[in-house]
């Protein structure tokens, strides 16, 4: 996902400690809160944690040059 300015990507890790791309997520919601920024909700899809016992996500945001 890129908004002006920035690049954004959803990572996911099992441990905290390795991060990867986040996979088999889709955004449902994206809404300005008329600030400058947003609320985005994204939902996982069928199957997805029940490989995993947790799953932890983050963004991973990087200012455009």
């Amino acid at each position: 996902q890129t908004t002006t300015g920035i690049e954004i990507d959803l990572e996911s890790s099992t441990d905290l400690t390795n991060w990867n791309p986040a996979t088999g997520m889709t955004e449902i919601e994206r809404i300005p809160n008329g600030d400058g920024t947003e609320q985005v909700t994204y939902e996982s899809g069928p199957g997805l944690l029940a490989s995993e016992d947790r799953v932890f996500y983050r963004f991973k945001v990087r200012l455009l040059p």
